[in-house]
């Protein structure tokens, strides 16, 4: 098919719209899976752990201490911006829902990320770690995750 330089030019105006179908983050954040990758590894630093967690045997096995966890921030890289027009309003601050227990470990005792393989894996496991590096316990974070 030949075409004539006249329609060349009209051509060159054609432009290519693409649309897309943008489903935010935001509607879906503050779930488990959310929490583990974003808060998972800096609540255990922290010594925090869910309060599904705390249910486990060993903490009243070898008597550890609980307290009730601050709530913590939420962060959401992907979040949207919200725009407004008032200078003096404060962006609003996102908690966890999940409640969250506070642990006092024995001096040297850490809590870290557990090992996410094998067969029956879960994301949220997590380990008990004694002041020698030995394995106390493994736990998971959320059960069903």
């Amino acid at each position: 098919m030949e075409v004539s330089p006249e329609e060349i030019d009209k051509l060159k105006m054609y432009a290519l719209c693409v649309n897309f179908l943008m489903i935010s983050a935001a509607l879906e954040f503050g779930t488990e899976s959310d929490f583990i990758r974003f808060a998972l590894s800096d609540c255990l630093a922290s010594n925090i752990i869910s309060a599904e967690a705390s249910e486990h045997p060993v903490w009243a096995k070898l008597g550890i201490e609980m307290t009730e966890s601050e709530p913590i921030p939420a962060y959401n890289p992907y979040k949207l911006l919200r725009y407004s027009n008032d200078k003096t309003e404060e962006k609003p601050l996102g908690y966890w829902k999940f409640p969250l227990k506070k642990v006092k470990l024995p001096p040297g005792w850490t809590l870290q990320r557990g090992c996410s393989c094998g067969w029956n894996f879960n994301l949220s496991s997590f380990i008990l770690m004694d002041d020698r590096g030995n394995v106390v316990e493994t736990m998971y974070y959320f059960k069903n995750c």
